[in-house]
């Protein structure tokens, strides 16, 4: 009876312990900051936190609680440092960890595939266990071969995810299979059958692709705190996946009653001080070995030796093919092939004549991975069009005939390269005019000018700054400037619709002075109306309540009074004067008006008869008769 009771009460002190260490490991993982995980004294001080728990007690709880907020939290490297600092002392943690984890991540495939996010934080997890050594590759390549097994828009994005992460470890450790794996891969891209969304998935096996190529120089660097070179070696777990089906991840958040609970109890206390003491000395450490840091070199020195070297490359080979050959076998990162296109100009540049050989180079760069070079193309076309003016004359031609070659050959486009270009009096000056009627020229004999006008009528609306449509003096300088340099055929459309364009100008400028003649002329009848109204306004104030017609109707009795004045009210008129009866003599009848007596005269004159109707002639006898008397 007293064994049964100290049983019972040993159980029940181990459940509460139990519980207890539970509470504490998830109040430390809960509390986790993200943007600390790469700290090494956050790690430390995480680590210290845990230790403070019997870890070997509560190992299962561990393990649970780090897959639960891995989850969560999606910091893997954080999550697998703490694992490979305890699987250092402690192996089994690492191996029941990664089981663990491995166990999940196939259940969850199977049998729901649409927790996807889950599904990538494990995989993550899985990828950072093996980046630090807790795993054997041998256990991701189970993993891959079991996702190639089942070809499908998710396993696809998961192989891919794996070998994003952990393909720079995988191509270290275990080359042959790693080229096996991106043999399947490249089958499957060419095949080209892809589910919902193949252009996505396209896209990512690219990228896949192009990082392998560069020998995963874009993905970024492992984080290794000084911590982990201080704890003492461990060889990577290894273990089949077939045996995985016997385990039950449930198990991991149910008490287990430990009969060896004291001896559990002093390994942990070993274990405890052994920990502490290799993070604390690490910890020393570290701060001890701060230095200060390197010196930056301001000489560029790198720069002009890899300048040099692919100057010397250029120069030494035989022909383009060669020479494309060497550079491409150096596997130049992305962010400096605009250097490369730049040495290629500067060397062209050299000659006193334009060289094919340039030309050829170029074209056999881009046809070898067109989507990483020719944004580099592009950016120096920029560089070149804005700095034209510090070339001379002839090397304008070099360079005119060059950017020719690559777009008549449409190694570059149409529409990226020349879409810049705003061909108007602002934005270009006399270097530009001059070296883009050399590339124009280079154009048009290698491609002909029909075809090239046929390209340009295809990219009209990318070539809005060369053929413009609304201004029309951008337009008529886009005319002159291409009929000067024997081109006008090109601007065909743009010479009708520049026609159009004042024609619709002249109808409307038309319109509008019809338009202000009629409002001239409204706005006149409207002044001469008010001001007659105005004038009758004021008379009718003046002269009382009469209408105007009253005032000025008067009768006989009022005629010879005196009266206002008509055009000025203020002034009395004197009364009107009776006209009397003239004593002057009628006029003879027929005389009428002076203007007709005047008239009688000249026409009496004209036959020799006097006012009074006698014959001059019977007059002068008459004189000469009382003369002699």
């Amino acid at each position: 009876m007293s064994h049964e009771s100290t049983k019972l009460d040993n159980e029940k002190f181990q459940k509460e312990t139990w519980e207890m260490i539970r509470n504490h490991l998830n109040a430390v993982l809960s509390h986790i900051d993200v943007s600390k995980t790469k700290n090494e004294e956050y790690i430390i001080q995480t680590m210290e936190d845990i230790l403070q728990a019997n870890i070997l007690l509560g190992k299962d709880i561990f393990i649970s609680l780090l897959i639960e907020y891995q989850r969560q939290y999606n910091a893997p490297e954080f999550f697998t440092i703490l694992i490979k600092i305890i699987n250092s002392e402690l192996p089994n943690v690492g191996l029941d960890c990664s089981k663990e984890l491995t166990s999940r991540f196939i259940e969850k495939y199977n049998k729901e595939p649409q927790s996807r996010r889950s599904l990538f934080t494990m995989t993550t997890f899985l990828c950072a266990l093996f980046n630090y050594e807790v795993i054997h590759e041998i256990v991701l390549l189970q993993l891959l071969h079991l996702l190639l097994q089942d070809i499908n828009d998710f396993s696809i994005q998961i192989i891919i995810e794996i070998l994003e992460k952990s393909g720079k470890k995988l191509l270290e450790v275990s080359k042959t299979a790693h080229n096996m794996i991106f043999e399947k891969l490249r089958e499957i891209l060419q095949s080209n059958e892809f589910g919902s969304s193949p252009d996505m998935i396209n896209e990512k096996l690219v990228s896949l692709f192009d990082k392998r190529r560069l020998n995963y120089e874009s993905v970024a660097r492992l984080f290794y705190p000084v911590v982990l070179s201080k704890l003492s070696p461990q060889s990577p777990h290894s273990f089949m996946l077939n045996d995985l089906s016997t385990m039950k991840s449930s198990t991991l958040d149910q008490f287990q009653l430990h009969s060896d609970y004291l001896q559990l109890q002093k390994d942990y206390d070993i274990l405890h001080s052994r920990l502490l003491q290799q993070i604390s000395s690490s910890s020393e450490e570290e701060q001890s070995s701060k230095v200060a840091e390197p010196l930056k070199d301001m000489t560029a020195k790198s720069e002009i030796e890899f300048k040099k070297k692919i100057y010397l490359i250029i120069k030494s080979s035989l022909s383009a093919d060669e020479a494309a050959h060497k550079l491409l076998k150096l596997r130049i990162p992305d962010d400096k092939k605009f250097e490369i296109v730049d040495i290629i100009i500067n060397s062209s540049l050299q000659d006193p004549t334009y060289s094919k050989f340039y030309g050829l180079l170029s074209e056999r760069l881009i046809s070898a991975h067109s989507r990483s070079w020719i944004p580099a193309f592009h950016s120096i076309f920029v560089e070149n069009w804005k700095n034209t003016e510090n070339w001379e004359p002839n090397q304008l031609r070099i360079l005119g005939r060059y950017w020719g070659h690559l777009l008549a050959v449409e190694s570059i486009g149409f529409g990226d390269t020349l879409g810049i270009i705003h061909l108007n009096d602002e934005e270009t000056n006399a270097s530009n005019r001059v070296f883009f009627k050399f590339l124009l020229q280079e154009l048009v004999a290698e491609m002909s000018i029909d075809k090239m006008k046929t390209t340009m009528d295809e990219l009209k609306d990318q070539l809005e700054g060369l053929f413009p449509t609304e201004d029309i003096e951008h337009m008529r300088y886009s005319i002159n400037y291409f009929t000067a340099i024997g081109l006008g055929i090109l601007t065909e459309d743009m010479r009708e619709r520049l026609d159009t364009i004042q024609e619709e100008e002249q109808k409307v400028l038309l319109e509008l002075e019809e338009q202000r003649r009629k409002e001239e002329a409204e706005a006149a009848v409207t002044a001469e109306t008010e001001g007659k109204e105005r004038i009758i306004s004021e008379q009718e104030s003046k002269q009382g309540s009469l209408p105007i017609e009253k005032s000025i109707m008067m009768t006989k009795e009022e005629a010879g009074k005196p009266r206002a004045s008509r055009y000025n009210p203020n002034q009395i008129v004197p009364p009107k004067r009776k006209r009397e009866r003239s004593i002057t003599p009628p006029r003879k009848k027929g005389w009428g008006s002076s203007r007709n007596r005047s008239r009688y005269q000249n026409t009496q004159n004209q036959a020799g008869i006097n006012s009074r109707g006698t014959p001059k002639s019977t007059e002068r006898e008459k004189n000469k008769v009382l003369l002699k008397y």
